[in-house]
C-alpha cells in the first residue's frame, strides 16, 4: 500500500500503511481502503504537493476510467473528518488551488522492528500484504462493477428510515435494501454470433452473483430474474434502463457488451449513477481469446480496482474458490446455466432445454470434475430429468460433489436446503442450510424467499411475509415471489391482505397461476364468494372453457358458481386438457376439499404422501384449506409424518 515501511506519527495520530490502520491515542478509527491510501501518499511526501494526477495515478493507474476528480474529492473528505480538519483552516490537509494537495503537521517516520524483533502480529501483516498469486475465478468481474455500486447506496442509506419486519423488528437486511440497490443489466452480446448469447448472460450472472456475495453485507444487489425481465421489457437505450432502474430503487446501474470475433473477445462496462446520469466508471477490454478464463480474469481484476478505489469499498471474503482451470469446461458449463436460465415463470423451460443443460455440464464436468459450480448447477438437471423417486438422491449426490469441493457456494447450500425441506421434509435440516447460504451470501435473494417457507411452517407467519418481500426487494420482477407474499399472508390468515398481494402479482405477470389460486382460495376463506366466483370464471375464460360451462358459472348465484368452477376444473384435469396424464394427487386433495370432500381429499394426500410429490405437503400444518380435517386421527397422522410436532 506504501513505498515505505513502518509507521507515521503525526499530532495524536500514528497511521501504519502495512497493516491499513489509522489510530487516535491507540484508538483504532474507521477509514476506508482507498482514503487511507491517499493519506499514506501524503503523510510520506509531507510538506510537498502531492498533484492530482498524481493522486490518480497512485490509487487508479493509467488503464482504468474513472471520474476521479470526484473520487479524490471523496477521499479528502473522507481524511479531514476522520482527522477532526477543515478545508478553510487545515491543521492536516491543505488545498493548493489548481496544483493538489500538501500535508502541512510534522511526521515522526517510525521503521519497522528488525526480523529477531517482529511480532507474530506484525509477520501476518507482512504476509497478507504479499502479492499474490493471481488465479482467475468465474464471475470476478462482477465483483469489482459491484464495488463501486456499493458506496453509492451506502451513502443514500443514511436518509432514509429503515423498513421494519412485520412483527416490527428491523433487519440489517432491511436497513441495507432502503440504502439503495444496484442493477446489473444484462450485458448484450454483439455481433452476428448469436450463439455466443451465454457469454453476456454468463458474465451478468456472474457478476451478480459475486457482488451480492461479497458486499451483499452492505448492499443490496438486484437478482437476475428482474435484471432480465428489465432487459426483455425496455427499448434498450440508456436513458430508457435508467427510468426503468430508478423504478426498481436502483441507485447505481452497471450495463455493459460483450463482443467475440474468432479468437479475440471485446468486453465493455460503465456504472452509472442514476439520479444525475453520471458516469462514475467505463472500461474497455480487447484481448486475444487464449482462453476465457484469462480474460474474464484481467478484466475482473481491473474491474474490480476501480471500483474498490473509487468507492472506497473494502471487500468482504476470498474470491469465490473451485474455479474452472480449463477454458473449454468453462464455456461449456456457461452454456448448460444459460440453458437452465430459459425457465418460464411457470417452472417448466422450452423442449430440450433440460436435455440441452444436462449435456453442456456433464461435458464441463468431463473436462474438470473439480469444477463446483458445474456441479451445483447439474444438481437442478438431475432433480428435475430423474423422477421424484431418484432425483432427488441423485441431485445430493451431485450436491454432496460441489460442497466437497467448496463449502463456501451459497448456491449449493440453498439447492441443499431446498431438497432438504421439500424432499426429504427435513425442515430443521434445511433450516441448518438456508442460513448458512445467507452466512456466506447475506444478498441472496432466492434464499431470502426460499426461507420463509421454514418460518411459515413453523407458524411464524410475520417473519415469513417480511422475509419474501425483502426478497422481493431484491427481486421485484418475479411472479413467483411476488405471488408468495400472498401466500405467505394467506398461511398467516391474513386474507385481504392476500388477495391484495396476489393482485399486484397478476399487474406484473397476467395469467399467472399461483396468484390466481391464491385469490380464489383466501376470498373462500374470507367468505367472499364473489371475488372467489369472479377469479374462476376469469381462469376458466384464460384456459379456454366452453360458453356453455362459462354460462352456468356465471348465472349462477356466488356460492354455487364457486362449486360449479371447482367441479368444472376437475373435469377439465381429467380430460388432460394442461398436459398431464393423470391429475397430480395433491390437486385432487385442493379440488376436493375446496368442493367440501374431505374422504376423498384424505385418500389424495395419502397418495400424494406415497408417491413424495407436491409443495404443499410440508405446509399441511397451517394450510387454511385443510382446517376442517384437524380433528381427523388419520390426517394428523399423516401430517406429523412429513412435519412432526416441533413441539
Amino acid at each position: 500500500m506504501s513505498n515505505m515501511s513502518g509507521s507515521f506519527q503525526f499530532g495524536l495520530f500514528e497511521l501504519d500503511p502495512a497493516r491499513q490502520e489509522l489510530r487516535r491515542r491507540g484508538v483504532l478509527l474507521k477509514l476506508q481502503a482507498q482514503p487511507l491510501k491517499v493519506l499514506a501518499l501524503l503523510v510520506e511526501r509531507a510538506g510537498e504537493v502531492v498533484s492530482r494526477q498524481q493522486i490518480r495515478h497512485h490509487i487508479w493507474g493509467e488503464e482504468t476510467f474513472v471520474d476521479f476528480e470526484q473520487g479524490i474529492t471523496v477521499c479528502i473528505r473522507q481524511i479531514r473528518h476522520v482527522l477532526g480538519d477543515s478545508a478553510a483552516s487545515p491543521r492536516f490537509v491543505e488545498t493548493v488551488p489548481r496544483q493538489g494537495y500538501r500535508f502541512l503537521a510534522e511526521v515522526d517516520h517510525q521503521p519497522p522492528p528488525q526480523a529477531d524483533q517482529q511480532t507474530p502480529e506484525l509477520v501476518d501483516a507482512q504476509v497478507a500484504s504479499m502479492p499474490r498469486q493471481s488465479v482467475w475465478r468465474p464471475g470476478a468481474a462482477v465483483i469489482v462493477v459491484l464495488s463501486m455500486l456499493v458506496v453509492g447506496t451506502l451513502m443514500a442509506a443514511r436518509s432514509r428510515p429503515p423498513a421494519t419486519l412485520e412483527s416490527g423488528v428491523t433487519s440489517e437486511t432491511d436497513r441495507r435494501l432502503d440504502a439503495g440497490l444496484l442493477l446489473v443489466l444484462p450485458f448484450t452480446t454483439l455481433g452476428d454470433h448469436r450463439a455466443e448469447d451465454h457469454l453476456g448472460a454468463g458474465l451478468t450472472e456472474d457478476l451478480i452473483t459475486e457482488i451480492s456475495r461479497r458486499f451483499g453485507g452492505r448492499l443490496g444487489v438486484i437478482a437476475r430474474t428482474s435484471a432480465t425481465n428489465l432487459g426483455r421489457t425496455s427499448e434498450g437505450t440508456p436513458s430508457h434502463s435508467l427510468d426503468s432502474a430508478r423504478r426498481l430503487g436502483a441507485g447505481h446501474v452497471v450495463e455493459g457488451s460483450v463482443r467475440r470475433q474468432g479468437d479475440r473477445v471485446r468486453i465493455t462496462a460503465r456504472l452509472v449513477r442514476t439520479d444525475d446520469e453520471v458516469h462514475l466508471w467505463a472500461g474497455r477490454y480487447d484481448r486475444e481469446l487464449v482462453g476465457l478464463i484469462d480474460v474474464a480474469g484481467e478484466v475482473s481484476q481491473k474491474i474490480g480496482q476501480a471500483l474498490a478505489l473509487e468507492l472506497g469499498l473494502e471487500t468482504t471474503g476470498e474470491p469465490a474458490g473451485s474455479a474452472a482451470t480449463d477454458p473449454l469446461a468453462y464455456e461449456a458449463f456457461l452454456q448448460g446455466r444459460y440453458e437452465l436460465s430459459r425457465q418460464r415463470p411457470n417452472g417448466s423451460w422450452p423442449d430440450g432445454a433440460i436435455a440441452a443443460a444436462g449435456n453442456h455440464l456433464r461435458q464441463a464436468l468431463e473436462i474438470d470434475a473439480g469444477f463446483a459450480p458445474a456441479w451445483v448447477e447439474l444438481s437442478k438437471v438431475l432433480r428435475f430429468q430423474a423422477g421424484p423417486r431418484q432425483g432427488p438422491l441423485q441431485a445430493r449426490e451431485a450436491l454432496d460433489r460441489a460442497l466437497a469441493l467448496d463449502d463456501t457456494s451459497a448456491r449449493a447450500h440453498r439447492r441443499l436446503a431446498m431438497l432438504r425441506f421439500y424432499s426429504d421434509w427435513d425442515i430443521e435440516g434445511a433450516r441448518v442450510s438456508f442460513e448458512r447460504a445467507l452466512e456466506l451470501d447475506p444478498g441472496f435473494a432466492a434464499v431470502h424467499h426460499d426461507i420463509a417457507a421454514y418460518y411459515s411452517v413453523n407458524g411464524r407467519h410475520d417473519e415469513a411475509v417480511a422475509s419474501v418481500k425483502r426478497a422481493l426487494r431484491l427481486d421485484p420482477l418475479s411472479p413467483s415471489v411476488a405471488s408468495d407474499v400472498g401466500w405467505y399472508y394467506y398461511f398467516g390468515r391474513r386474507w385481504s391482505e392476500a388477495i391484495e398481494a396476489s393482485r399486484r402479482t397478476l399487474e406484473l405477470q397476467p395469467g399467472f397461476f399461483w396468484a390466481k389460486r391464491c385469490i380464489l382460495q383466501a376470498a373462500m376463506a374470507a367468505g367472499d364468494f364473489e371475488t372467489a366466483a369472479e377469479q374462476g370464471l376469469q381462469d376458466m375464460r384464460e384456459l379456454g372453457a366452453a360458453p356453455a360451462d362459462v354460462e352456468a358459472v356465471a348465472s349462477a348465484d356466488a356460492v354455487s358458481g364457486v362449486e360449479a368452477y371447482w367441479r368444472w376444473r376437475l373435469t377439465h384435469l381429467s380430460s388432460g386438457a394442461e398436459g398431464a396424464k393423470r391429475i397430480r394427487a395433491i390437486e385432487l386433495a385442493d379440488i376436493h376439499m375446496a368442493l367440501g370432500e374431505p374422504e376423498p381429499a384424505l385418500a389424495a394426500l395419502e397418495r400424494a404422501h406415497k408417491e413424495h410429490i407436491g409443495w404443499i405437503l410440508p405446509f399441511l400444518r397451517v394450510h387454511p384449506l385443510y382446517d376442517p380435517l384437524r380433528s381427523d386421527p388419520r390426517f394428523r397422522r399423516l401430517v406429523e409424518k412429513i412435519t412432526p410436532d416441533p413441539a
